[in-house]
């Protein structure tokens, strides 16, 4: 559901976002990338080389709904596109 989809939403640290995730594990927003991968039951994202992965649980919806779940606590929310529609 991820792969060669962007997801668009908010972190409750981070703000809002808008990212497309490449089938290769790369990961482009608007001023940035970085690499996402899925790590037993986790999907993880690094946006530099010095800093580790950070990893969250999604409950992911049919409609395409996301909440990002960390430690037991929802901390983010987004919602699936289709595609690459910000041609990032």
């Amino acid at each position: 559901m991820i792969a060669g989809n962007t997801v668009e939403g908010t972190m409750a640290a981070g703000g809002p976002y808008r990212e497309f995730y490449l089938p290769d594990g790369t990961l482009r927003g608007s001023n940035y990338d970085g690499r996402w991968s899925v790590v037993d039951d986790t999907l993880c994202f690094t946006y530099d080389a010095t800093t580790p992965a950070q990893c969250w649980s999604a409950r992911i919806s049919r409609a395409g709904e996301i909440s990002w779940i960390r430690n037991g606590i929802v901390d983010g929310n987004g919602i699936v596109q289709p595609g690459n529609p910000a041609n990032f």
